[in-house]
């Protein structure tokens, strides 16, 4: 093999490398946690009803927007200044979902007129919870609860949880356990 066939043979090979790593880098980024509207819930806290739940919402460009809830009849309006934070809390009797293994109107919309950061944070004594929320439109169909038994002082382990939040009317849910599950009260 002569060399001129052998540094054509390389270019091709790096081309191709590179049109490979920049179309996967493309596809990987296509989903960003920015948005302009929400859904989330809090779920059950160890310090009950008394927790506070606050949503954190930045962004880069000034906006403003609502978050509500639409069962609980309860809404709030807000402004972002670019680059801050803007901190909303939620009361608990709208936002608090205290039962296992029901359904509850407290599902928590957030919509913006620009692009938004919204992080979930529920807390009181010596437990916190949060989150980081995605956006509606990077929502998928298929989820995985990952799960483990945990430590306890107390003569009860505690138990992992997952909450599903509902984004339209009439949502299907399937639940499919991988091991033996007990049902909360």
């Amino acid at each position: 093999m002569n060399n001129r066939y052998k540094i054509k043979s390389l270019r091709v090979i790096v081309v191709l490398a590179l049109v490979f790593i920049v179309g996967f880098q493309s596809f990987a980024q296509s989903k960003s946690n920015k948005g302009t509207e929400f859904w989330v819930g809090f779920m059950f806290h160890y310090e009950g009803s008394s927790a506070g739940h606050s949503l954190y919402i930045t962004s880069d460009s000034n906006t403003s927007g609502t978050v509500s809830v639409p069962g609980e009849n309860w809404s709030q309006n807000f402004t972002v200044t670019a680059n801050n934070l803007t901190v909303v809390t939620v009361p608990s009797s709208a936002a608090y979902n205290g039962c296992s293994d029901c359904i509850t109107t407290k599902g928590i919309k957030i919509v913006s007129d620009d692009n938004i950061v919204v992080y979930a944070h529920q807390y009181l004594g010596n437990q916190s919870d949060a989150t980081l929320v995605l956006p509606t439109r990077t929502l998928g169909k298929e989820y995985f609860a990952a799960s483990y038994y945990q430590s306890s002082a107390s003569s009860t382990r505690g138990r992992s949880t997952f909450l599903i939040v509902g984004t339209q009317d009439s949502t299907v849910v399937r639940i499919t356990p991988k091991i033996a599950i007990q049902k909360g009260s």
